[in-house]
């Protein structure tokens, strides 16, 4: 009985072995998978530092195009302002002075 019993305590540790063998050999499947995993991940991380050093350029860019724009609107309004002093009738329509007769002197074809 005692030989049975040693043998079948055998035969459980061989089963005990063999799964904590397979749980390694799977273990290390998933380290695999994830070192794999990781490899990505960092590469991924790489292309957005990429990115977001490319995006900053643009927006700095961006932002002297923008001071530029301003800087020509200024420019252009001061243009503006100095024409319409200059040249105030072309500007600002002179009505007001194309309303206004001249006074009657007597001379011309149509005096009385």
């Amino acid at each position: 009985m005692r030989l049975y019993s040693y043998m079948s305590r055998m035969t459980t540790l061989t089963e005990v072995m063999t799964t904590l063998t397979e749980v390694m050999t799977t273990l290390t499947e998933v380290m695999a998978t994830l070192t794999e995993v990781m490899a990505t991940l960092t590469e991924v991380m790489a292309t957005l530092t990429e990115v977001m050093a490319t995006l900053t350029e643009v927006m700095t860019t961006l932002t002297e195009v923008m001071t530029t724009l301003t800087e020509v609107m200024t420019t252009l309004t001061e243009v503006m302002t100095t024409l319409t002093e200059v040249f105030p009738c072309f500007f600002l329509s002179c009505k007001a002075n194309a309303r206004v007769k001249p006074a009657k002197t007597g001379h011309g074809p149509h005096s009385s």
